[in-house]
């Protein structure tokens, strides 16, 4: 179910992402919707994401007390 859950959300944005595409969006818009396809399929895949990374970082130092 959670695979499913994924691919589909993967999809969507990946339609979103072609949709974006016909209309002439500028390519910084359609880069979010092409963004929002890859996070689900790195889930999928188990890969590192960037916000794996920044929560890494910031896990081990505290800002601004």
């Amino acid at each position: 179910m959670r695979h499913e859950a994924l691919l589909r959300e993967a999809r969507e944005a990946a339609q979103k992402a072609r949709e974006a595409n016909s209309f002439g969006l500028p390519h910084e818009l359609l880069l979010l919707d092409c963004y929002a396809a890859l996070r689900p399929l790195d889930a999928l895949t188990g890969a590192t994401t960037a916000d794996d990374i920044l929560n890494r970082i910031f896990s081990t130092f505290c800002i601004g007390k």
